[in-house]
């Protein structure tokens, strides 16, 4: 029998992989902006990004809110209270 210490398991699920949005949308929180655009090629593609960035911004709390209109996806930062 063979015993080893401080063995890391392999790793069971990979690492979620990040887009250029959510990069952008972290430098963004640190700026002095209060809001910011992304344009796309269409409104679908637009509504796409949205949804999947919802998603993440639920999940880690990032206090931003998210509109579309047409092919252009607006990031507002929420106001503290």
């Amino acid at each position: 029998m063979k015993i080893t210490y401080d063995a890391m398991p392999p790793v069971l699920f990979k690492q979620r992989k990040r887009s250029r949005e959510y990069f952008k949308i972290q430098e963004f929180l640190t700026s002095d902006y209060t809001s910011m655009m992304f344009e796309y090629q269409d409104a679908k593609e637009a509504r796409q990004r949205r949804q999947s960035l919802a998603i993440t911004i639920k999940r880690e709390g990032i206090p931003v809110r998210l509109q579309v209109t047409k092919n252009q996806l607006y990031v507002i930062k929420k106001e503290e209270q």
